[in-house]
């Protein structure tokens, strides 16, 4: 089996629908490990560390809080919290992490990073061009790094609810 990468923004959507998306792409061969990449959980009641661990438990999914590959990036180029660079609280640490995982993911473990950015890529209109804007998308290429290659997969879940206005 190629080493499994993928990653996941719940954007608008629900616990559910995140299983689901990922329930889909999966190899049910594999165990699954969700690794949430926000350095907090936010405010939102069902992605909290308590609901999420709860919610992928009744899937059949691992779930771990890894903030040391939170994102301390203010803003990115258009103003969103945390896009544009990933600029981990402590660089050593969030390697070390993501080795570990790579580790994981080379014995056989689907990794999917999550956070709260729907879409890890921001392509402007006129020009063509994609900017990265989830710091996830460089935390998921750290992986590959320590995996010695692999496929990174992009995962959406549906958007379910408004965007914040």
């Amino acid at each position: 089996m190629k080493t499994g990468i993928y990653t996941i923004g719940y954007g608008w959507s629900t616990p559910t629908g995140m299983v689901d998306v990922i329930k889909k792409a999966a190899d049910p061969s594999h165990p699954v490990m969700v690794v949430d990449v926000r350095l907090y959980e936010g405010q939102n009641e069902e992605f909290k560390e308590a609901a999420l661990q709860e919610a992928f438990a009744k899937a059949g999914i691992e779930y771990v809080h890894a903030s040391v590959l939170g994102n301390t990036n203010p803003s990115d180029r258009n103003g969103n919290p945390g896009g544009g660079a990933w600029l981990p609280p402590d660089v050593s640490k969030a390697l070390a992490a993501c080795e570990l995982l790579a580790e994981e993911a080379l014995v056989g473990k689907q990794l999917v990073l999550m956070c709260g950015e729907f879409r890890p890529f921001f392509e402007d209109q006129t020009t063509g061009r994609k900017d990265v804007t989830c710091h996830r998308v460089f935390v998921s290429q750290a992986i590959q790094h320590f995996c010695g290659g692999g496929e990174i997969k992009a995962l959406f879940p549906p958007q379910t609810r408004r965007p914040r206005q």
